[in-house]
């Protein structure tokens, strides 16, 4: 007989079937929560008559050994016994899935590690955070979401392992291309698996077990990688502020950082400030002038003691400056380079200015 099933958790759209059964089993993973709709070909609702023989045929056949087991003790069924947490983590498949979310929580903590010392700790707390957040909007009543946002959250990680902090934190773009790609990876995995009649599929213990161990994993791999993050980031706010001394000098009331590498500029708006008779002044108000420089290389090429050829090539090369102005302050003799990771300081060096 034909069957009229649909779903709002599961977002299973009408369809009609002849084995409703299998159909259910195929894309539901809570048939003991099941909100399934069955209506007969009289558009009758049969929901209550069919969903009660299919929780009795599934208690039967221990379909859900996972959550409940009945035990017989002398012919008398006993109260349904739950599975315990340290019975479960001797199966094979429950000690995989813990070793897969501990690896999450290593590149996940990696990853916070290395924004740390480079000074983008929060566009990449941002850039993780967003895909399992729009992954669990997405999939928010259904049963898949679970699996979804562990995906995304997966995906996210491996790519700024991948590609490095400094790609990732580039432009805004990035960012955007990075969330919205770890965000469709699941959906489209999820829609290629509904094409062939199959489902993303978790067992709620072992998920449990999952979370419990990224949770208790994450904030001890980053603790005990932080002594080492902070002096990296201690050494290269050192060779960074080392670099802007070298190169400041003062006009007027303002301080001038002149000829930069883009890159240190840009490291230098985001890591350093600048105090100065008890005022702090953050690089990343600074004025910006770009300038391109351009060299001339002369090429000789000699055999024999003869020179046979001769090219003039011109090369460019784009430099920064920071202007920073003190506000009509008078400049001190004496100023101090702070390097900063959020409000706090980890370095910082005085610097004596000739007048």
């Amino acid at each position: 007989m034909l069957l009229r099933v649909s779903c709002s958790r599961c977002r299973l759209s009408p369809a009609w079937t002849d084995d409703a059964d299998g159909f259910l089993q195929t894309v539901c993973n809570r048939p003991f929560r099941c909100l399934a709709q069955l209506c007969d070909e009289q558009l009758g609702d049969v929901t209550p008559r069919y969903m009660d023989k299919r929780h009795l045929a599934l208690w039967s056949t221990g379909a859900v050994p996972s959550q409940q087991e009945v035990v017989e003790v002398q012919g008398i069924a006993a109260a349904p016994r739950r599975r315990s947490l340290f019975s479960s983590l001797r199966r094979p498949r429950t000690l995989g899935v813990l070793a897969v979310s501990c690896l999450a929580a290593a590149l996940i903590s990696h990853d916070l590690a290395s924004a740390y010392e480079t000074g983008a700790i929060l566009s990449i707390a941002i850039e993780l955070v967003l895909p399992p957040l729009a992954s669990l909007l997405v999939y928010h009543s259904s049963s898949k979401s679970p699996v979804a946002v562990a995906l995304s959250a997966s995906i996210t990680a491996l790519a700024i392992g991948i590609f490095g902090i400094d790609r990732v934190s580039a432009s805004a773009l990035d960012g955007f291309l990075l969330v919205t790609t770890s965000v469709a990876i699941p959906i489209g995995l999820d829609l290629s698996l509904a094409d062939m009649g199959r489902a993303l599929r978790h067992d709620n213990l072992d998920w449990r077990i999952a979370s419990l161990g990224f949770v208790v994993a994450l904030p001890v791999l980053f603790l005990l990688a932080f002594p080492s993050t902070l002096r990296a980031a201690r050494r290269s706010d050192a060779g960074l502020i080392r670099r802007l001394v070298r190169r400041t000098k003062t006009e007027g009331s303002s301080l001038v950082i002149e000829r930069l590498d883009p890159q240190v500029a840009a490291d230098a708006r985001r890591r350093v400030a600048v105090r100065a008779d008890g005022r702090t002044y953050d690089l990343s108000d600074a004025a910006v002038q770009t300038t391109v420089e351009e060299r001339t290389i002369a090429k000789h090429v000699e055999r024999r003691g003869v020179t046979r050829s001769h090219k003039v090539n011109r090369a460019e090369e784009e430099r920064v400056t920071l202007v920073l102005d003190l506000a009509g302050q008078r400049i001190p003799e004496q100023i101090e380079f702070d390097g900063l990771r959020g409000p706090t300081t980890i370095y910082s060096e005085k610097v004596a200015l000739a007048k």
